[in-house]
């Protein structure tokens, strides 16, 4: 079975050029072949070795199957662990069953468990470190008066308490700091307009949602081309528009950029409603601190008596 196993997955690992060798282990090694669980076996081992980016190794490897197919191929039947480059890894496993099923499952994960995992590191402490042990800083006399000297080390004038900074470890171990200057808060608007093919890129209000704060919509009819283009304009400047960063886009989650001059054809830089014509459609914009959305939701026919 093995000789089988080894051949289809050289036929597939080996489809294309590979920049790393494949690691090859079985489970058989450690448990023996558990028949009906050793595709479940298997899987166990694969998650094992992606929960530490590590290859695990095959147990009395002394001498390999001479009916192994590993020529031209670039796999390591390894025989003790092996680390991996990257603090991620990829594992599979294939199970041929005794019905004629077969079945490869993939495991994907990040080194949660050595020290060697990112998430194991505290890179506060780290950083701090190489700050305190860092070597005497690069002054430059600018005169003879020491106060008009200038340095890229830590600051210690008592006019930058309280300051940001940004600190730079280069290779040799010496640090430059750079005061972090807060840029004002960009203006994000605080009245909305919808503006769009329906009423010749004007400016219809949107209404507040009394219920949900920080929503504004409008409704639109969509006219007899079966399509209406629409961005939304804050405080009445046409300079300030949220727009979709596609042109014409028909969906709701592509990322909205803005407020900002769109500059050239406004079909361009607009969501784009493509119904059945005289359907009426309302327009939801929401913006909080931290998200901006775009939605139109179909309004229900009114049922008449």
């Amino acid at each position: 079975g093995d000789p089988i196993e080894v051949g289809a997955f050289k036929r597939i690992y080996n489809s294309i050029p590979r920049d790393h060798s494949l690691l090859v282990t079985t489970s058989k090694t450690n448990l023996g072949h558990l028949e009906g669980g050793a595709g479940m076996a298997g899987f166990i081992k694969c998650c094992l070795q992606v929960m530490r980016a590590e290859g695990s190794p095959n147990l009395h490897l002394r001498e390999q199957n001479p009916h192994l197919d590993s020529d031209g191929f670039p796999a390591q039947f390894i025989t003790e662990p092996l680390i991996c480059k990257y603090d991620s890894a990829y594992s599979g496993v294939s199970s041929f069953g005794f019905g004629g099923t077969n079945a490869h499952a993939m495991a994907y994960g990040k080194n949660t468990t050595t020290s060697r995992g990112a998430g194991q590191r505290d890179y506060r402490k780290v950083m701090r470190d190489r700050i305190a042990t860092a070597p005497p800083p690069d002054i430059a006399m600018l005169g003879d008066d020491p106060e008009d000297w200038e340095s890229n080390g830590m600051p210690i004038d008592e006019d930058k308490i309280g300051k940001m900074y940004q600190v730079e470890v280069l290779e040799g171990g010496k640090t430059i700091w750079r005061e972090v200057v807060g840029t004002p808060p960009q203006k994000r608007g605080e009245r909305f307009y919808l503006s769009g093919s329906f009423n010749a890129w004007g400016m219809e209000p949107m209404e507040a949602d009394l219920d949900i704060p920080n929503l504004h919509a409008a409704e639109v009819t969509v006219g007899n081309m079966g399509e209406e283009l629409f961005y939304i304009v804050c405080d009445e400047d046409p300079n300030m528009v949220y727009f979709p960063t596609q042109p014409r886009c028909n969906r709701k989650t592509v990322p909205i950029a803005g407020p900002e001059d769109v500059g050239g054809d406004p079909e361009d830089s607009s969501w784009c409603i493509m119904a059945q014509p005289g359907s009426r459609y309302r327009v939801e914009f929401y913006l909080a601190e931290t998200s901006v959305s775009v939605m139109w939701i179909r309004c229900r026919e009114a049922i008449s008596s």
